[in-house]
């Protein structure tokens, strides 16, 4: 009489796929693909040859081991600067898994893992349908393999790479965003996103939909502790910078002193508040209101003072503004008759 077959809890102690009979257990083929490439020959042999041999009680544990190890010889061969056995390897496991586990996160991980390498080989077009596929698939299981969502972070970092790429900028960015959003909707790097799309759209002309973007941007801002926010501060400036391109110069007041009231109230360095104060004084130049803009740019000179090296521009650029100011008002008070404009 046979003995009884073991128990899921002895030898391995680990799950156990069920028996099937005359074929290998479902979840395992990514053993036969990992004992078919000749890169993990060595490594996986002790077992490809029980699978071999007719074994059909194969720990589910050693299969998502299997998978692990391929994609170390991926690592292994993208440190060696061999990209397209890691394309090779990646393609293979994908076709393994679709046929044994669809909903395996580390389907997802392969196919981010190729997106990526195609970006970095500026094959572009290449990456979009492994991208599209990402973002349409619920991946129900994401919680077994944390490293999916490094994965799909680090390709949406890569995507950043064509910002500056004119006929893919808004593409890549919106791409970027989509990722980072599919990660986490609170994930910490959006504001860098929303950054990025309103400079681009602002390049485009787009005032109001740059407009739009840095609003959301502001919005995350405005719920950072009081240390951090000269990011709030920045990103009011930026605010304000494309309603001067938009020549909506009260907009741009409206922007420069809410950020420099924030500046104030959070201690920010006196180069910010002097930044503000300039800014401020120029939009109010540009309204014919000279005498405010000079107390502005005064104001400005004095926390500009000890600006760091990199910043003396702005010192500069404060002289040029008080001469056009000074050049405005007596042009006004030229064409009015009028003492003072």
């Amino acid at each position: 009489m046979n003995s009884p077959l073991p128990s899921s809890e002895s030898l391995t102690g680990c799950k156990l796929a069920k028996p099937v009979s005359g074929r290998i257990a479902p979840g395992v083929s990514a053993l036969l693909l990992v004992l078919a490439a000749p890169f993990a020959a060595e490594s996986i042999a002790p077992v490809g040859s029980a699978l071999f041999l007719g074994c059909t009680w194969v720990p589910i544990c050693q299969a998502a081991d299997q998978v692990k190890d391929v994609f170390k010889q991926a690592d292994s061969a993208e440190i060696q600067g061999d990209e397209a056995e890691a394309l090779k390897i990646y393609t293979n496991l994908i076709e393994s898994l679709q046929k044994s586990d669809q909903n395996n996160p580390k389907l997802a991980r392969a196919e981010a893992r190729i997106a990526r390498l195609h970006l970095l080989n500026n094959q572009y077009d290449k990456a979009t349908p492994f991208c599209d596929k990402l973002l349409k698939t619920y991946h129900e299981r994401a919680a077994e393999d944390p490293e999916l969502m490094v994965d799909l972070d680090d390709l949406s970092n890569v995507y950043l790479k064509f910002k500056d790429d004119k006929t893919r900028d808004l593409d890549c960015l919106n791409r970027s965003l989509k990722i980072r959003e599919f990660i986490n909707h609170k994930h910490p790097h959006l504001p860098e996103n929303y950054r990025l799309l309103s400079a681009c759209m602002l390049n485009k002309n787009d005032f109001p939909s740059a407009i739009n973007w840095i609003g959301k941007a502001i919005a995350i801002d405005r719920t950072y502790p009081r240390q951090k926010l000269d990011r709030l501060v920045h990103d009011l400036t930026i605010q304000g910078t494309i309603h001067i391109k938009a020549k909506n110069f009260k907009a741009a007041q409206a922007s420069f002193v809410d950020s420099l009231n924030v500046g104030k109230q959070s201690g920010c360095s006196d180069w910010l508040v002097g930044q503000c104060y300039l800014h401020l004084g120029y939009c109010l130049m540009m309204q014919k209101r000279f005498d405010e803009a000079d107390d502005n740019y005064k104001l400005a000179l004095t926390k500009l003072k000890d600006c760091p090296p990199k910043l003396q521009y702005l010192k500069l650029l404060l002289a040029d503004h008080m001469k056009e100011n000074e050049s405005q008002r007596n042009h006004s008070r030229k064409n009015n008759g009028k003492g003072k404009a």
